[in-house]
């Protein structure tokens, strides 16, 4: 067989890309890659031949993928409220708790399912009726979020039910093979789930039964910093050992090897479906079958081109699985390694684990920019350390201790302490260099022709290394670490301010940038609104931190020079120990007036642990970076209300006038109208949310703005921003941007001109 097959799973991807999304780069970007190793061979006798076939494929993953796109379109308008249809997922636990699963309505259509933890969840194909409401699922609400919306799109599923009541109101259908599979997954990952350590217990039923829910985020989150995530998932490399494991026990008991193939072949199907069904586990087994099939059939076939075949079966089978990271790294880092094995082949194994690491990394590593905007520099030893403590420690006593636990249970007890006590030392070391800031370096999300310089420096690379040596190799070297040096410090050459209301829900967050990076400021960081019992707001994640986050990694930043901290509420410094975690943050401002709230200081303890300096700040205070000039015009120390505390700073910055109010009230805003008579702001951050109580008609008169931001939660319960504030400003002719209706909004100012852009596209 040709060893080109790769060019038609090119192919295929183009086709599926262009019909989806359009003319796009990188549609036009696999056409061209695909369509290269054509030209390139036209000139043979088979030449004229094989691009007829290769433009039949394309077309065929074209309109394949265009009327795949086209079947995923909802027939339903909203309004229905009754629902019946068949399970097609197994319920899992989500973060919050809820029980989630996908349904397929007697009409086709596919929704997704959210129960309350109390509800007793279906089972996988039963057939079950409900009343409930449609919602649509949200979209990203700011830059580098994640798009909830477009992830359940790209399953075919365009509507959210959370069920009135469930009830009994199910008719059980167990009777398939993979119901009975999923029967047996379930039962075993309650087994695990039952022992005593949350986090040996989580990592048992991901790596045995794909099943990441139960993980912590907190655990994840280290996992992804140090570059060891995939480990947490059943990827090929875990489902060559099972598969190698099974076919050697089979060997040994006396089975023929025709017959362990055999045996095989229709055990790894159900193995796919018991380890959770990830890209990288259908993809490694099929792979597995495939080769068995030939070594049965005694067909002499190339794993590159076996590969290529299954990607081309899969994608037709699901065009859709070409958005999924796991798919994508899954036959990309497969791929790579396969063509790159001369590289390696003749070492000692230390030395081809070493390779295999740095060839999987290095292969991968425009996807993880693209997905995840930084890289550790501790990635490569880390994957050294835990590749083999995973692959050939904890995964085979996984398995074994599932095992033992459904035989004899206290047996499974003993091995499972072993995972235990092993993963609680290893993970001591992992949390601590997670702590660590001078190994990460925070690219930023790399616009799409940087993506594609560095994808085409990195096949370089690897061609240069395999076939030439010496200048050539270190040249291909050097265009890499170009790229990336690029990709890194190409923030501090723009020449613009940015200034972003990020949507923290009902809180506040506002990230300044000014021009050639001089300055990272953040005013306030959001958090969670709590009512009743006071939460643990240190291990509590808010809103703020989830926007926060991804947003900072995205646009490069690593750092903040200063966080203002505009009053004590923890709508707006309750993810601030979150932040000052992980962004190192220089210097904190805090109001000077009376003491904080109780309910505070553990996050204000928490941001001075982390050694940041500590400013208290009051009316005249202030700071100058470059031509941007920052002025604190409160408190000034005869406030009541906390409110009326907030720190409220008057900016200067590329000669446009911002005025950030925190939760200023009327009373507040009447003095700044008596104690600065000129006071003007070309773009106001309106107090307290939008509510009544500020944004005064006075005040709007004396500011005279021309754009206000107003930071509100979707329907909150606050009734946020009030109509009469809206109405206020609508007859004044001011613009008005709101996060609660657009998400985040971002204004690019350059010598006294600004630039609106919100994540919805409204002005």
């Amino acid at each position: 067989m040709n060893t080109r097959t790769y060019a038609y799973a090119l192919l295929a991807v183009a086709g599926i890309l262009l019909a989806v999304d359009g003319p796009g780069l990188w549609g036009i970007f696999f056409l061209v890659a695909g369509l290269f190793p054509m030209l390139a061979g036209s000139r043979r006798k088979t030449g004229k031949a094989e691009a007829v076939f290769a433009l039949l494929l394309f077309l065929l993953f074209y309109f394949h993928g265009g009327w795949y796109s086209d079947r995923t379109a909802s027939v339903l308008v909203g309004t229905e409220t009754y629902f019946a249809g068949q399970i097609i997922t197994e319920p899992v636990t989500t973060g919050s708790g809820q029980w989630s699963f996908q349904m397929k309505l007697n009409n086709g259509e596919r929704i997704q399912v959210f129960l309350q933890e109390n509800e007793e969840p279906p089972f996988y194909n039963d057939y079950c009726g409900f009343t409930g409401e449609l919602v649509q699922p949200g979209q990203g609400r700011n830059p580098g979020s994640f798009d909830y919306g477009t992830y359940l799109k790209r399953q075919g599923i365009n509507w959210i039910i959370r069920p009135d009541h469930f009830g009994p109101a199910c008719r059980t259908n167990n009777t398939t093979l993979m119901a009975a599979a999923l029967k047996f997954r379930k039962a075993g990952i309650e087994k695990i789930m039952a022992k005593d350590d949350a986090e040996a217990s989580s990592l048992i039923a991901a790596l045995v039964f794909g099943e990441r829910s139960f993980l912590s985020a907190d655990r994840t989150g280290v996992y992804q910093q140090l570059g060891i995530l995939h480990l947490l998932a059943v990827s090929g490399l875990h489902t060559g050992l099972v598969a190698y494991s099974l076919y050697y026990l089979l060997c040994r008991i006396g089975i023929t090897r025709e017959r362990s193939s055999l045996v095989l072949i229709f055990i790894l199907p159900a193995y796919i479906v018991i380890a959770g069904g990830a890209p990288s586990v259908v993809r490694a087994s099929l792979m597995c079958i495939a080769v068995l099939a030939a070594r049965q059939l005694k067909w002499k076939v190339k794993a590159a081109d076996t590969l290529s075949i299954l990607c081309l079966i899969l994608l037709l089978y699901n065009p859709f699985y070409i958005f999924q990271l796991g798919f994508q790294l899954s036959f990309l880092t497969s791929f790579s390694l396969i063509l790159s094995y001369n590289l390696y082949k003749n070492d000692s194994p230390v030395v081809q684990v070493i390779k295999v690491t740095i060839v999987a990394q290095l292969i991968s590593l425009p996807l993880i920019l693209y997905h995840f905007y930084e890289i550790s520099l501790l990635t490569v030893p880390f994957n050294l350390i835990f590749i083999p403590f995973i692959s050939f420690w904890v995964l085979p006593l996984s398995y074994f201790t599932t095992a033992l636990l459904f035989i004899f249970p206290s047996a499974g007890s003993v091995s499972y302490y072993l995972i235990s006590t092993t993963l609680r030392i290893v993970h001591t070391a992992a949390d601590t260099a997670a702590t660590w800031h001078w190994d990460m370096l925070v690219f930023g999300r790399p616009a799409g022709f940087m993506l594609i310089l560095i994808v085409l420096s990195v096949l370089y690379f690897f061609t240069s290394y395999e076939r030439s040596s010496g200048i050539s190799r270190l040249f291909s070297s050097l265009i890499v670490c170009f790229l990336l040096f690029l990709q890194l410090i190409h923030p501090y050459f723009n020449n613009k301010a940015v200034i972003t209301m990020l949507d923290v829900g009902q809180g506040d967050a506002v990230v300044i940038e000014l021009p050639y990076r001089k300055g990272i400021y953040l005013i306030d960081t959001g958090g969670a609104v709590v009512f009743g019992e006071e939460p643990d707001i240190l291990n509590q994640k808010g809103p703020g931190i989830r926007a926060l986050q991804p947003f900072l990694k995205e646009k490069g930043i690593k750092k903040i020079d200063k966080l203002i901290i505009t009053h004590g509420h923890l709508d707006h410094m309750g993810d601030g120990c979150h932040v000052a975690r992980k962004f190192p943050v220089k210097e904190i401002y805090f109001p000077q007036s009376s003491p904080p709230a109780e309910s505070v200081l553990p996050v204000l303890q928490c941001m001075l642990q982390t050694g940041s300096a500590f400013k208290l700040v009051s009316e005249g205070g202030g700071w100058k970076t470059g031509e941007a000039v920052f002025t604190a015009l409160n408190p000034a120390g005869t406030e009541i209300t906390e409110n009326n505390r907030s720190i409220v700073l008057h900016a200067v910055i590329e000669e446009v006038a911002f005025l950030f109010n925190g939760d200023l009230e009327e009373e507040g805003e009447k003095r700044l109208i008596s104690d600065y008579p000129v006071l003007s702001a070309d773009i106001l951050k309106a107090g307290h949310h939008g509510s009544r109580t500020s944004t005064t008609e006075e005040f709007l008169q004396h500011v005279s703005p021309k754009a206000v931001l107003i930071s509100a939660g979707r329907n909150n319960l606050y009734g946020h921003p009030h109509g009469e504030v809206i109405s206020r400003l609508e007859e004044q002719g001011i613009a008005v941007y709101r996060t609660d209706l657009q998400g985040a909004v971002e204004i690019s100012v350059k010598r006294g001109r600004a630039d609106f852009r919100t994540m919805t596209g409204d002005q």
